[in-house]
């Protein structure tokens, strides 16, 4: 088990934004563009199932490939590199690998929730709702074991299969510890929301760098 010091984490983020505050900018007021088009654009094409279902996927493919971008972002500036707002879009040869990655998430994920709401009706309620906790339970565990697999694709350019091994290896015996520390994470950015949402174009930043940084420290 690799111990972690969770402030210390957050500390050292919150250090990396301050010094790069003009990239992270750039990045949010893009992210919020690209929202606002993608909404616009599939608001437009709501009233056809067909087309709607092609331009979601279609986004979800841009979105997946600006993630790539982000995550190569995000891991230069925790290295102390330095990183520019075109890398959002510079790194194709990860797309294939992430969309696969992608994809295994959602059948591995989605086939007992699928099961479970088809066997609802014949279920009781008390099974039913014990069902439920268990799977979130459940998911929330895979969720953290999983959780660096594009990191491990993007940084040091892994098969799809290897991303999860690796992934499942960093957090072995430290489910708890990043538990808490994300936890931790999610109490910062409530804090962030109640501070008239505003603070949220801090704190967001400072968690998603605090968790770059859990992924070097993870996997070295």
């Amino acid at each position: 088990m690799k111990d972690f010091d969770k402030v210390g984490l957050i500390k050292h983020a919150w250090e990396i934004v301050k010094k790069n505050s003009k990239l992270i900018a750039l990045l949010i007021v893009a992210f919020i563009i690209y929202q606002i088009v993608q909404g616009i654009v599939q608001g437009m094409f709501v009233r056809n199932s067909i087309f709607s279902s092609i331009i979601s996927l279609i986004f979800t493919i841009v979105t997946i490939f600006l993630q790539i971008g982000a995550t190569k972002i995000l891991l230069k500036l925790v290295d102390g590199q330095k990183a520019q707002i075109t890398e959002l879009w510079a790194y194709p040869q990860f797309l294939p690998k992430m969309i696969l990655a992608t994809i295994i998430s959602i059948i591995a994920l989605g086939i007992p929730i699928a099961l479970l709401i088809y066997l609802a009706p014949s279920l009781g309620i008390l099974f039913f709702v014990t069902a439920i906790i268990t799977l979130s339970i459940f998911y929330t565990y895979l969720a953290l074991r999983f959780q660096f697999y594009s990191y491990y694709i993007v940084d040091r350019n892994t098969s799809f299969i290897d991303s999860f091994k690796l992934s499942w290896r960093a957090t072995d015996k430290n489910v708890i510890n990043i538990f808490l520390f994300e936890l931790l994470l999610v109490g910062i950015n409530i804090l962030g929301a109640i501070a008239l949402v505003v603070g949220l174009l801090v704190t967001i930043p400072v968690s998603v760098i605090a968790v770059t940084l859990l992924y070097r420290k993870l996997s070295s």
